[in-house]
C-alpha cells in the first residue's frame, strides 16, 4: 500500500508538471507547442508525458476549459452593467489583454482544428454575449446602428495581429488602435453608412473556425 500511494504521488506530481510547463510553453509560444516539447520542459520523459496525455488536445482542454470559462464570465459581467458602452468597452479590454499576455488564448479562439470543441462552445456563448453587449448599447444611443457584435470579431482578430508584430517593442500599443476602433463605433451625427453590411454570427464562426466551405 505505501508503495502504491508513493506511486500515486509520482504521477499526480509529473502531471502537474507537465500542465505547468505547458502553460508556460503554450503562453509564450502558442498552439505549435508539441507534447515532446512540453516532456522536455517539465523534465520527465515522453513516455511519461504521453501516459498522462493521449495527445496535445488533452493537454490543451485541461489548461483552457477554465481561462474560457472565465473569458464568459467577464462578458456576462459586462451585459449586466448599467451603462451599455461601460460594458462593452470594458469587455474588449479585458479579452484583448488576457490574449495579449496568453498567445495561446488568442489563437485558440482562431485556429481551426485545435481545441475546436472547446473553442465553439466559447465562441458561441461570447458571441450572444458581445451582440446583446452591442444590441443594448445601441438602444442607449452610444453605439452606432450600423455596427454588428461579429464586427469586434475582426477587430480582435486585426489587433491581435499588431501584438504579434509590436509584442516585444510596445506591448501596449494595441490599445492606441483599440482607441481609434472605439472612436469608430461611436454614434455619429453625419448619418454615414458602414459597408459592406455586417456577417452574420453563424458566417462569423465557421470563418474563425475554419468551416469556410
Amino acid at each position: 500500500m505505501p508503495h502504491n500511494r508513493m506511486q500515486r504521488k509520482d504521477a499526480a506530481r509529473n502531471r502537474e508538471r507537465l500542465l505547468a510547463a505547458a502553460s508556460e510553453l503554450f503562453t509564450s509560444r502558442g498552439l505549435e507547442v508539441t507534447l515532446n516539447d512540453v516532456a522536455h520542459h517539465a523534465g520527465v520523459g515522453v513516455g511519461t508525458a504521453y501516459r498522462n496525455f493521449a495527445n496535445k488536445g488533452e493537454v490543451i482542454r485541461a489548461l483552457f476549459a477554465d481561462r474560457l470559462a472565465e473569458m464568459v464570465v467577464r462578458a456576462e459581467a459586462a451585459v449586466l452593467e448599467e451603462d451599455a458602452w461601460t460594458g462593452l468597452v470594458g469587455f474588449l479590454e479585458d479579452s484583448l489583454r488576457a490574449k495579449r499576455d496568453d498567445r495561446a488564448l488568442a489563437e485558440l479562439l482562431t485556429t481551426p482544428d485545435v481545441g475546436r470543441d472547446l473553442a465553439d462552445q466559447a465562441r458561441d456563448r461570447l458571441g450572444a454575449l458581445v451582440n446583446t453587449l452591442v444590441h443594448r448599447a445601441q438602444e442607449q444611443g452610444t453605439v452606432r446602428a450600423d455596427m454588428a457584435g461579429t464586427d469586434t470579431v475582426f477587430l480582435e482578430i486585426a489587433l491581435g495581429a499588431v501584438m504579434r508584430c509590436t509584442n516585444t517593442v510596445e506591448p501596449d500599443l494595441y490599445r492606441r488602435l483599440l482607441a481609434i476602433f472605439l472612436d469608430g463605433m461611436r454614434t455619429r451625427d453625419d448619418n454615414s453608412l458602414l459597408s459592406p453590411t455586417p456577417l452574420s454570427l453563424v458566417t462569423t464562426h465557421r470563418i474563425v473556425s475554419g468551416h469556410t466551405r
